[in-house]
């Protein structure tokens, strides 16, 4: 009978700023360990919170993916993850005037 072994620990290599390490990682490590331990590796200091790991499709392994593992999201052994920093996500809209401001959706002024 053969068995089919699903590789948990494996290596992939992260970059930033022309910088590559390797990274040894267990399938189910959380995407947002392996951020934060990459920003602690590469010694960022200034806002980190910001950054995020972006795939070679550019697609990027935002916030919304920290709780996910390593396997959930697809990534495999010897893929090259780049780190830098994120897409700047808004919070409320505010509208600006000459005269004042207001969130886009509290109510016009009579």
């Amino acid at each position: 009978m053969v068995h089919a072994t699903v590789e948990r620990k494996f290596k992939i290599e992260i970059t930033y700023n022309g910088l590559t390490e390797p990274f040894h990682i267990d399938s189910d490590d959380l995407i947002g360990a392996l951020r934060q331990h990459a920003v602690e590796r590469f010694k960022i200091t200034q806002q980190p919170h910001t950054f995020s790991l972006y795939r070679a499709d550019g697609s990027e392994l935002d916030p919304s993916f920290d709780n996910k593992t390593v396997e959930q999201v697809g990534i495999t052994p010897g893929e090259l993850l780049v780190l830098r920093p994120g897409i700047v996500r808004g919070g409320e809209t505010y509208v600006f005037s000459t005269s004042a401001y207001r969130r886009a959706n509290d109510p016009q002024p009579s």
